[in-house]
């Protein structure tokens, strides 16, 4: 009679090892796609970022000419689609669309966008600037420029 009482003691022992490491596996594989899905996040959140900084650097450049920073977006992506840069509200408001490799999109094929309004008030020129994801801002930043007078800024006669 003892041997059939072990036989079922290490059978039951046996599945209770199976579900514990069903149970491992399953809370390892769970970790494992939260960690990968924070890192996705924080690359597209350091892309962006990256690209919003470089915006407003453009900003400063260009003298906040909106005209100048879109042009001078498409030639920094050379994958650029028709339509996918737009200047809006009479070169106050710039809408970029990314998709999520991150090359210049489409607005209907776009995972990503990045939006810089410009305010001017005197010689100072703001841009907000922000980045959105499908459903939400996850970034933003602001640059001042200061554009005096042309009489300044040429230098006189």
């Amino acid at each position: 009679m003892a041997a059939p009482s072990r036989s079922r003691a290490f059978f039951l022992e046996f599945v209770l090892d199976l579900v514990v490491f069903a149970l491992c596996a399953i809370i390892s594989m769970q970790v494992f796609f939260e960690a990968r899905m924070t890192s996705n996040q924080s690359s597209a959140l350091s892309h962006m970022a990256i690209e919003a900084q470089i915006i407003a650097e453009t900003f400063k450049a260009k003298d906040g000419n909106a005209e100048a920073i879109v042009s001078a977006v498409r030639s920094m992506n050379t994958s650029s689609a028709s339509g996918s840069v737009m200047v809006i509200e009479e070169g106050k408001l710039i809408t970029i669309y990314y998709d999520r490799d991150f090359k210049l999109t489409t607005k209907d094929d776009a995972s990503y966008r990045i939006e810089c309004r410009i305010d001017s008030s005197g010689a100072v020129k703001i841009a907000h600037i922000a980045v959105y994801d499908r459903t939400k801002e996850i970034f933003s930043l602001e640059a001042r420029d200061y554009v005096p007078s042309s009489s300044v800024r040429g230098g006189g006669a």
